[in-house]
Protein backbone atom coordinates (compact mmCIF):
# COMPACT_ATOMS: atom_id res chain seq x y z
CA UNK A 1 0.00 0.00 0.00
CA UNK A 2 1.26 3.74 -0.58
CA UNK A 3 1.32 5.96 2.38
CA UNK A 4 -1.95 7.85 0.32
CA UNK A 5 -3.84 4.59 0.55
CA UNK A 6 -2.49 3.58 4.46
CA UNK A 7 -4.64 6.84 5.25
CA UNK A 8 -7.20 6.70 3.26
CA UNK A 9 -7.67 3.36 4.58
CA UNK A 10 -7.73 4.04 8.31
CA UNK A 11 -10.13 7.02 7.90
CA UNK A 12 -12.78 4.88 6.18
CA UNK A 13 -13.15 3.31 9.43
CA UNK A 14 -15.31 4.02 12.24
CA UNK A 15 -14.40 7.19 14.69
CA UNK A 16 -13.12 5.72 17.30
CA UNK A 17 -11.40 3.19 15.12
CA UNK A 18 -9.00 5.40 12.52
CA UNK A 19 -6.37 6.02 14.88
CA UNK A 20 -5.60 2.55 16.23
CA UNK A 21 -5.89 1.49 12.47
CA UNK A 22 -3.33 4.02 11.37
CA UNK A 23 -1.20 3.40 13.73
CA UNK A 24 -1.39 0.18 13.12
CA UNK A 25 -1.14 0.24 9.41
CA UNK A 26 2.23 2.02 9.28
CA UNK A 27 4.27 -0.35 11.51
CA UNK A 28 2.75 -3.49 9.35
CA UNK A 29 4.32 -1.70 6.13
CA UNK A 30 7.22 -0.36 8.01
CA UNK A 31 7.95 -2.72 10.43
CA UNK A 32 11.54 -0.84 10.94
CA UNK A 33 9.61 2.22 11.85
CA UNK A 34 7.73 3.30 15.64
CA UNK A 35 4.87 5.93 15.40
CA UNK A 36 4.39 8.72 17.99
CA UNK A 37 1.59 10.99 18.43
CA UNK A 38 3.08 14.22 19.12
CA UNK A 39 1.48 17.89 20.21
CA UNK A 40 2.66 20.39 17.61
CA UNK A 41 1.33 20.58 14.21
CA UNK A 42 3.01 20.76 10.46
CA UNK A 43 2.55 24.72 10.96
CA UNK A 44 5.05 24.50 13.91
CA UNK A 45 7.64 22.10 11.56
CA UNK A 46 7.60 24.68 8.86
CA UNK A 47 8.15 27.41 10.96
CA UNK A 48 11.08 25.64 12.50
CA UNK A 49 12.17 24.73 8.74
CA UNK A 50 12.43 28.53 7.74
CA UNK A 51 14.87 28.93 10.34
CA UNK A 52 16.90 26.71 9.09
CA UNK A 53 16.56 23.87 12.03
CA UNK A 54 15.32 21.17 9.49
CA UNK A 55 14.34 20.21 5.82
CA UNK A 56 10.93 19.55 4.85
CA UNK A 57 10.43 17.43 1.83
CA UNK A 58 7.00 15.88 -0.16
CA UNK A 59 7.08 12.44 -0.35
CA UNK A 60 6.38 10.51 -3.88
CA UNK A 61 3.46 8.50 -2.55
CA UNK A 62 1.34 11.25 -1.09
CA UNK A 63 -0.25 14.42 -2.37
CA UNK A 64 -0.69 17.01 0.52
CA UNK A 65 -3.74 19.03 0.78
CA UNK A 66 -3.59 22.49 1.32
CA UNK A 67 -5.87 25.66 1.50
CA UNK A 68 -5.14 29.06 0.60
CA UNK A 69 -6.38 32.52 2.45
CA UNK A 70 -4.61 35.95 1.33
CA UNK A 71 -5.09 38.50 4.38
CA UNK A 72 -3.08 41.97 4.23
CA UNK A 73 -2.11 41.90 0.85
CA UNK A 74 0.05 38.45 1.89
CA UNK A 75 -1.14 34.97 0.60
CA UNK A 76 -0.92 32.12 2.44
CA UNK A 77 -0.68 28.64 1.48
CA UNK A 78 -1.82 25.99 4.26
CA UNK A 79 -1.19 22.54 4.86
CA UNK A 80 -4.03 20.81 5.71
CA UNK A 81 -3.25 16.86 5.63
CA UNK A 82 0.02 15.98 4.80
CA UNK A 83 2.59 12.82 5.06
CA UNK A 84 6.02 14.61 4.56
CA UNK A 85 9.69 13.68 5.35
CA UNK A 86 11.17 15.43 7.99
CA UNK A 87 15.34 15.58 8.04
CA UNK A 88 17.15 16.90 11.11
CA UNK A 89 19.99 16.72 12.53
CA UNK A 90 21.22 13.95 9.79
CA UNK A 91 18.48 11.62 10.60
CA UNK A 92 14.95 11.07 8.55
CA UNK A 93 11.57 11.27 9.85
CA UNK A 94 7.90 11.32 8.36
CA UNK A 95 5.68 13.61 10.05
CA UNK A 96 1.47 12.87 9.37
CA UNK A 97 -1.40 15.64 9.95
CA UNK A 98 -5.09 14.80 9.11
CA UNK A 99 -8.22 16.33 10.23
CA UNK A 100 -11.06 14.75 11.50
CA UNK A 101 -14.62 15.77 11.23
CA UNK A 102 -16.67 15.23 14.56
CA UNK A 103 -20.59 16.85 13.97
CA UNK A 104 -20.30 20.27 14.00
CA UNK A 105 -16.38 20.37 15.03
CA UNK A 106 -13.56 19.05 12.99
CA UNK A 107 -9.81 17.80 15.10
CA UNK A 108 -6.32 17.50 13.72
CA UNK A 109 -4.09 14.53 14.70
CA UNK A 110 -0.31 14.32 14.60
CA UNK A 111 1.91 11.83 14.48
CA UNK A 112 5.86 11.33 14.11
CA UNK A 113 7.43 8.11 12.35
CA UNK A 114 10.77 7.71 13.78
CA UNK A 115 13.86 4.81 13.82
CA UNK A 116 13.16 4.69 17.62
CA UNK A 117 12.20 5.98 20.16
CA UNK A 118 15.11 7.86 21.36
CA UNK A 119 15.49 9.78 17.86
CA UNK A 120 11.78 10.55 18.25
CA UNK A 121 12.60 12.23 21.87
CA UNK A 122 15.52 13.95 20.56
CA UNK A 123 13.76 15.85 17.76
CA UNK A 124 10.61 16.18 20.18
CA UNK A 125 13.06 17.98 22.52
CA UNK A 126 14.29 20.29 20.14
CA UNK A 127 10.94 21.42 18.81
CA UNK A 128 9.79 22.18 22.72
CA UNK A 129 12.58 24.48 22.59
CA UNK A 130 11.79 26.31 19.57
CA UNK A 131 8.12 26.05 20.89
CA UNK A 132 9.53 27.97 24.03
CA UNK A 133 10.97 30.84 21.93
CA UNK A 134 8.23 33.56 22.39
CA UNK A 135 9.86 36.22 21.33
CA UNK A 136 7.86 36.96 18.50
CA UNK A 137 4.82 35.08 18.86
CA UNK A 138 2.11 33.99 21.18
CA UNK A 139 2.02 30.17 22.16
CA UNK A 140 -1.46 29.02 21.12
CA UNK A 141 -3.57 25.76 22.42
CA UNK A 142 -6.25 23.85 20.09
CA UNK A 143 -7.44 20.60 19.56
CA UNK A 144 -4.38 18.85 21.84
CA UNK A 145 -1.50 21.06 20.14
CA UNK A 146 0.77 23.60 20.73
CA UNK A 147 1.36 26.12 17.58
CA UNK A 148 3.43 29.46 17.68
CA UNK A 149 1.07 32.24 15.99
CA UNK A 150 3.09 35.14 14.95
CA UNK A 151 -0.50 36.98 13.86
CA UNK A 152 -1.67 36.41 16.77
CA UNK A 153 1.36 38.56 18.37
CA UNK A 154 1.53 41.33 15.86
CA UNK A 155 -2.14 42.10 16.88
CA UNK A 156 -1.33 42.48 20.53
CA UNK A 157 1.22 44.86 19.19
CA UNK A 158 -1.29 46.98 18.24
CA UNK A 159 -3.52 46.98 21.60
CA UNK A 160 -2.27 49.45 24.00
CA UNK A 161 -3.58 51.19 27.21
CA UNK A 162 -3.49 55.11 25.29
CA UNK A 163 -6.06 53.20 22.59
CA UNK A 164 -8.60 51.55 25.58
CA UNK A 165 -11.36 53.31 26.81
CA UNK A 166 -12.53 52.17 30.29
CA UNK A 167 -13.91 53.88 33.12
CA UNK A 168 -11.20 56.63 34.53
CA UNK A 169 -8.61 54.67 36.18
CA UNK A 170 -9.85 50.77 35.52
CA UNK A 171 -7.18 49.68 33.26
CA UNK A 172 -4.41 51.81 35.45
CA UNK A 173 -5.29 49.58 38.27
CA UNK A 174 -5.39 45.99 36.83
CA UNK A 175 -1.78 47.34 34.74
CA UNK A 176 -0.59 48.20 38.60
CA UNK A 177 -1.57 44.75 40.04
CA UNK A 178 -0.02 43.05 37.08
CA UNK A 179 3.38 44.88 37.62
CA UNK A 180 3.22 44.72 41.32
CA UNK A 181 2.95 40.85 41.04
CA UNK A 182 6.19 41.15 38.32
CA UNK A 183 7.75 43.40 41.03
CA UNK A 184 7.47 41.04 44.02
CA UNK A 185 8.92 37.64 43.15
CA UNK A 186 11.48 37.64 45.77
CA UNK A 187 8.68 38.93 48.73
CA UNK A 188 6.66 36.17 47.77
CA UNK A 189 9.32 33.84 48.46
CA UNK A 190 10.85 35.12 51.16
CA UNK A 191 7.44 34.43 52.91
CA UNK A 192 7.23 31.31 51.67
CA UNK A 193 4.41 32.06 49.28
CA UNK A 194 4.10 30.67 46.07
CA UNK A 195 4.81 33.31 43.15
CA UNK A 196 1.21 33.72 41.51
CA UNK A 197 -1.44 34.98 40.12
CA UNK A 198 -5.12 34.99 38.84
CA UNK A 199 -7.40 37.12 37.66
CA UNK A 200 -11.03 36.95 36.23
CA UNK A 201 -12.47 39.84 34.10
CA UNK A 202 -16.29 39.53 33.40
CA UNK A 203 -18.68 41.22 31.90
CA UNK A 204 -21.20 40.98 28.75
CA UNK A 205 -18.99 40.82 25.32
CA UNK A 206 -17.80 43.77 23.16
CA UNK A 207 -16.38 45.88 26.16
CA UNK A 208 -12.75 45.55 26.28
CA UNK A 209 -12.36 42.57 28.18
CA UNK A 210 -10.11 40.92 24.77
CA UNK A 211 -8.30 44.33 24.19
CA UNK A 212 -7.44 44.70 27.94
CA UNK A 213 -5.83 41.30 27.83
CA UNK A 214 -3.80 42.39 23.98
CA UNK A 215 -2.77 45.58 25.97
CA UNK A 216 -1.34 43.59 28.94
CA UNK A 217 0.57 41.07 26.81
CA UNK A 218 1.71 44.00 24.65
CA UNK A 219 2.64 46.53 27.59
CA UNK A 220 4.63 44.35 29.85
CA UNK A 221 6.05 41.89 26.83
CA UNK A 222 6.28 38.57 28.49
CA UNK A 223 5.63 35.24 26.81
CA UNK A 224 2.11 34.59 26.38
CA UNK A 225 0.20 31.59 26.15
CA UNK A 226 -3.72 31.35 24.51
CA UNK A 227 -5.85 28.28 25.20
CA UNK A 228 -8.46 28.09 22.53
CA UNK A 229 -10.22 25.10 23.88
CA UNK A 230 -8.90 21.88 26.17
CA UNK A 231 -11.14 19.60 23.55
CA UNK A 232 -9.81 16.72 22.05
CA UNK A 233 -11.72 13.49 21.74
CA UNK A 234 -8.83 11.11 21.65
CA UNK A 235 -7.18 12.93 24.95
CA UNK A 236 -8.91 12.71 28.47
CA UNK A 237 -9.12 15.87 30.23
CA UNK A 238 -6.53 15.48 32.51
CA UNK A 239 -4.08 14.95 29.48
CA UNK A 240 -5.09 18.45 27.47
CA UNK A 241 -5.20 20.38 30.62
CA UNK A 242 -1.97 19.29 32.18
CA UNK A 243 -0.20 19.58 29.06
CA UNK A 244 -1.48 23.44 29.06
CA UNK A 245 0.00 23.73 32.56
CA UNK A 246 2.97 21.66 32.05
CA UNK A 247 4.11 24.17 28.77
CA UNK A 248 3.53 27.40 31.19
CA UNK A 249 5.59 26.34 33.82
CA UNK A 250 8.50 25.89 31.08
CA UNK A 251 8.38 29.78 29.95
CA UNK A 252 7.61 31.27 33.59
CA UNK A 253 6.93 34.46 33.84
CA UNK A 254 4.03 34.20 31.56
CA UNK A 255 0.47 35.05 30.84
CA UNK A 256 -1.70 32.27 30.60
CA UNK A 257 -5.01 33.64 28.96
CA UNK A 258 -8.22 31.32 29.45
CA UNK A 259 -10.70 33.49 27.58
CA UNK A 260 -14.54 32.41 27.93
CA UNK A 261 -13.79 30.08 30.88
CA UNK A 262 -17.04 29.81 31.69
CA UNK A 263 -17.21 27.42 28.25
CA UNK A 264 -13.40 26.02 28.66
CA UNK A 265 -14.23 24.30 31.92
CA UNK A 266 -16.96 21.71 31.76
CA UNK A 267 -18.11 18.88 34.45
CA UNK A 268 -15.97 16.85 32.76
CA UNK A 269 -12.58 18.66 33.04
CA UNK A 270 -13.32 20.96 36.09
CA UNK A 271 -11.71 18.93 38.46
CA UNK A 272 -9.04 17.90 36.62
CA UNK A 273 -8.09 21.99 36.27
CA UNK A 274 -8.95 22.77 39.61
CA UNK A 275 -6.14 20.34 40.16
CA UNK A 276 -3.38 21.56 38.00
CA UNK A 277 -4.50 25.68 39.20
CA UNK A 278 -3.70 24.81 42.42
CA UNK A 279 -0.89 23.40 42.31
CA UNK A 280 1.25 25.01 45.03
CA UNK A 281 5.08 25.83 44.08
CA UNK A 282 4.70 24.24 40.42
CA UNK A 283 2.80 27.35 39.25
CA UNK A 284 5.71 29.68 40.25
CA UNK A 285 5.66 32.53 37.81
CA UNK A 286 2.21 32.10 35.83
CA UNK A 287 -0.59 34.75 35.90
CA UNK A 288 -3.58 33.44 34.78
CA UNK A 289 -5.95 35.41 33.24
CA UNK A 290 -9.57 34.64 32.58
CA UNK A 291 -12.03 36.38 31.21
CA UNK A 292 -15.93 35.75 31.25
CA UNK A 293 -19.09 36.93 29.72
CA UNK A 294 -21.89 35.96 32.33
CA UNK A 295 -20.88 35.62 35.77
CA UNK A 296 -23.76 33.49 36.14
CA UNK A 297 -22.60 30.60 34.92
CA UNK A 298 -19.08 30.98 36.27
CA UNK A 299 -18.34 27.69 38.38
CA UNK A 300 -18.21 28.92 42.30
CA UNK A 301 -15.16 26.81 42.80
CA UNK A 302 -13.17 29.15 40.41
CA UNK A 303 -14.75 33.00 41.48
CA UNK A 304 -14.94 32.22 45.36
CA UNK A 305 -11.83 30.93 46.03
CA UNK A 306 -9.05 33.52 46.55
CA UNK A 307 -5.88 30.84 45.91
CA UNK A 308 -7.50 30.11 42.68
CA UNK A 309 -8.18 33.75 41.37
CA UNK A 310 -7.49 36.54 43.52
CA UNK A 311 -9.12 39.56 41.95
CA UNK A 312 -12.58 39.84 39.39
CA UNK A 313 -12.41 42.79 37.89
CA UNK A 314 -16.04 43.61 36.28
CA UNK A 315 -16.53 45.24 32.50
CA UNK A 316 -20.09 46.81 32.46
CA UNK A 317 -22.11 48.39 29.72
CA UNK A 318 -20.32 51.87 29.60
CA UNK A 319 -21.71 55.02 31.90
CA UNK A 320 -22.86 58.03 29.94
CA UNK A 321 -19.50 59.61 30.73
CA UNK A 322 -17.42 56.62 29.37
CA UNK A 323 -19.75 56.71 26.69
CA UNK A 324 -18.58 60.40 25.67
CA UNK A 325 -15.22 59.37 26.23
CA UNK A 326 -15.59 56.88 23.97
CA UNK A 327 -17.40 58.79 21.12
CA UNK A 328 -14.86 61.36 21.68
CA UNK A 329 -11.79 59.19 21.11
CA UNK A 330 -12.98 57.49 18.39
CA UNK A 331 -14.62 60.17 16.04
CA UNK A 332 -11.25 62.72 17.00
CA UNK A 333 -9.15 60.40 14.89
CA UNK A 334 -11.63 60.59 11.60
CA UNK A 335 -11.30 63.38 9.29
CA UNK A 336 -12.12 66.60 10.45
CA UNK A 337 -15.07 67.07 8.40
CA UNK A 338 -16.17 64.20 10.66
CA UNK A 339 -15.27 66.90 13.95
CA UNK A 340 -18.43 66.33 16.61
CA UNK A 341 -19.39 69.34 18.68
CA UNK A 342 -19.35 69.26 22.80
CA UNK A 343 -23.28 68.82 22.36
CA UNK A 344 -23.19 66.80 19.79
CA UNK A 345 -20.86 64.35 21.81
CA UNK A 346 -23.05 64.70 25.14
CA UNK A 347 -26.28 64.13 22.86
CA UNK A 348 -25.14 60.90 21.48
CA UNK A 349 -23.93 59.71 24.82
CA UNK A 350 -26.97 60.24 26.73
CA UNK A 351 -28.69 58.78 23.24
CA UNK A 352 -26.49 55.34 23.37
CA UNK A 353 -27.53 53.76 26.85
CA UNK A 354 -27.27 50.42 27.05
CA UNK A 355 -24.71 50.22 24.26
CA UNK A 356 -21.41 48.42 24.58
CA UNK A 357 -18.79 49.82 23.46
CA UNK A 358 -18.24 47.40 20.56
CA UNK A 359 -21.60 48.64 19.67
CA UNK A 360 -20.28 52.17 19.93
CA UNK A 361 -17.24 51.46 17.27
CA UNK A 362 -19.59 49.90 15.39
CA UNK A 363 -21.87 53.22 15.46
CA UNK A 364 -19.00 55.13 14.33
CA UNK A 365 -17.94 52.70 11.55
CA UNK A 366 -21.42 52.38 10.35
CA UNK A 367 -22.23 56.30 10.61
CA UNK A 368 -19.05 56.79 7.95
CA UNK A 369 -20.48 54.28 5.72
CA UNK A 370 -23.94 55.78 6.06
CA UNK A 371 -22.44 59.55 5.53
CA UNK A 372 -20.76 58.69 2.26
CA UNK A 373 -23.43 56.54 0.74
CA UNK A 374 -25.42 60.27 1.12
CA UNK A 375 -22.97 61.82 -0.42
CA UNK A 376 -21.85 63.74 2.83
CA UNK A 377 -24.79 66.08 1.97
CA UNK A 378 -26.02 65.16 6.14
CA UNK A 379 -23.99 66.17 8.83
CA UNK A 380 -22.54 63.63 10.80
CA UNK A 381 -23.61 63.88 14.07
CA UNK A 382 -27.59 63.65 12.96
CA UNK A 383 -26.15 60.55 10.76
CA UNK A 384 -24.99 58.89 13.73
CA UNK A 385 -27.64 60.21 15.70
CA UNK A 386 -30.24 58.21 12.68
CA UNK A 387 -27.81 55.06 13.38
CA UNK A 388 -28.28 54.88 17.02
CA UNK A 389 -31.99 53.94 16.40
CA UNK A 390 -31.34 51.21 13.73
CA UNK A 391 -28.42 49.46 16.14
CA UNK A 392 -29.90 49.86 19.03
CA UNK A 393 -33.08 47.52 17.27
CA UNK A 394 -30.62 44.95 16.86
CA UNK A 395 -29.60 44.94 20.43
CA UNK A 396 -33.30 44.87 21.27
CA UNK A 397 -33.37 41.48 18.76
CA UNK A 398 -30.27 39.98 20.34
CA UNK A 399 -31.48 40.25 23.83
CA UNK A 400 -34.78 38.92 22.95
CA UNK A 401 -33.54 35.86 20.77
CA UNK A 402 -32.74 32.71 22.68
CA UNK A 403 -29.09 30.96 21.70
CA UNK A 404 -29.53 28.29 19.09
CA UNK A 405 -30.29 24.78 21.10
CA UNK A 406 -32.01 26.62 24.10
CA UNK A 407 -35.60 26.22 25.32
CA UNK A 408 -37.09 29.37 27.02
CA UNK A 409 -39.28 27.64 28.88
CA UNK A 410 -36.29 26.49 30.21
CA UNK A 411 -35.78 29.96 32.15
Amino acid sequence: MTRNEILLSALHQPTDAIRRVFTQSVRDHFPDREVFEVDYSVSTLEQFAEEGHCVLEDLPDFDVDRSVTTWDNKTDFSIETCWIKVVWNDKTFEFVQFELVLGDNSLTKNFLIAANREEAAALDQAVDVYLNDLETAVLVFSQGCWNKDEAMFKETRKSSFDNLILPEGFAEKIREDVQHWLNSKEIYQSHGIPWKRGIILVGPPGNGKTHLIKALSNHFNINTLYVRSFEDRWQSGQSTIWNVFHRARKVTPCFLILEDIDTLITPKNRSFFLNELDGFAANEGIFVIASANDPAKLDPALANRPSRFDRRYHFDLPEKDHRYRFLEFFTQRLNSALALTEQELETLAVATGGFSTAYLKELVLSGMMDWIARDRLVPFADVLRENVEFLRAQIQVLETVPPEGTDESDE
